[in-house]
């Protein structure tokens, strides 16, 4: 039988995926574990622990009661790979309530995806299907790894997406976001903010200069400028009287009046076209000020306006009936 309270049946990659408790958090624990004992079985597979690191660690400080520790081989792992194991390691690691969502993320998310596909990899391999792999069978769209992983933080993909920031681009912040002492959407903000810069040196000074409370301060003006900018573009488009989804509807409109035979126009009529030819010519100015070739919106008016003259063409060559069904 083995002896559990032996070193080797710990396995450091499984080890290295459990958080480290908080010095108050392990005190409390130890007291825990001298007073009562020991509440729950370690949990094993195949001999090495996966569940109660921290318990056996305390234990082997304290050798009257080393020899006294419980463990049990889990059965829904048993045939299990080191893989799965890692993955329900992790997903059992993210129930500890001392831990916030973005300890969670930063820490979990990078890995699971990791361990994610090399799962999936081992079913392919064996033939074996789970519940969205028979999904995607059966026709469906297939998740992205990044899609899973969100649904077992319970957060949206734009979560995970901030922890690859991070990861990528301002790894000094790991240690900051992992602490509590930066949020993890200010470490991507960060991120993202330096993300361009080449230099490894001067990337790492504009992280630094952005983790500090000066630094934190300009990046949320920034944004918040950046924000009114946007809003105000907006604003200013509303304020023109058409969007990018209604300028087709009205060049062809104006087109197909063009194209008609000259008739001649009441005054209201006549100050109708008018507003409408002002509300186009507006409309192209914001497009050529933001950065639009006109070439391309005159390419994309006169595409439509050809295919409306075409289908008008083919209305006309259609004879029109009589009530009664005669042409």
């Amino acid at each position: 039988m083995a002896d559990f309270g032996k070193a080797e049946n710990i396995k450091p990659e499984f080890e290295a995926l459990i958080s480290p408790l908080a010095p108050e958090e392990y005190r409390l624990l130890t007291e825990s574990m001298l007073k009562y004992g020991q509440r729950e079985p370690i949990l094993t597979w195949h001999g090495f622990i996966i569940d109660g690191h921290h318990r056996r660690k305390i234990a082997s400080e304290h050798t009257d009661i080393i020899t006294q520790l419980k463990y049990e081989e889990y059965a829904p792992l048993i045939n299990a790979s080191d893989t799965e194991v890692k993955i329900w390691m992790i997903k059992n690691q993210l129930g500890r309530r001392n831990l916030t969502l973005d300890q969670k993320v930063m820490r979990y998310a990078g890995e699971l995806i990791k361990l994610e596909s090399e799962a999936a990899d081992e079913r392919k391999k064996a033939g074996v299907k789970i519940d969205h792999e028979l999904d995607v069978a059966q026709g469906h769209r297939a998740p992205e790894t990044r899609d899973i992983v969100a649904s077992v933080f319970g957060v949206g993909h734009s979560k995970i997406d901030e922890c690859k920031h991070v990861t990528e681009d301002a790894p000094a912040l790991i240690p900051d976001v992992l602490s509590g002492k930066t949020p993890l959407h200010t470490a991507a903000n960060i991120a993202k903010r330096v993300k361009d810069i080449k230099d490894p040196e001067e990337k790492a000074l504009k992280v630094q200069e952005y983790s500090t409370p000066a630094g934190k301060a300009q990046l949320r003006k920034d944004n918040k400028e950046a924000k009114e900018a946007r809003d105000a573009d907006s604003a200013r488009r509303r304020q023109a009287g058409i969007d990018n989804a209604e300028v087709s509807e009205v060049k062809d409109k104006k087109q197909v009046r063009l194209e008609a035979p000259e008739v001649e126009k009441t005054e209201a009529e006549q100050e109708k076209d008018d507003a409408l030819d002002d509300q186009i010519n507006a409309f192209i100015t914001i497009m050529i000020q933001d950065g639009y070739d006109i070439r391309d919106l005159e390419f994309r008016f006169n595409k439509i306006i050809r295919a409306e003259i075409i289908d008008q063409q083919k209305a006309e060559a259609i004879p029109k009936l009589n009530d009664d069904g005669s042409s």
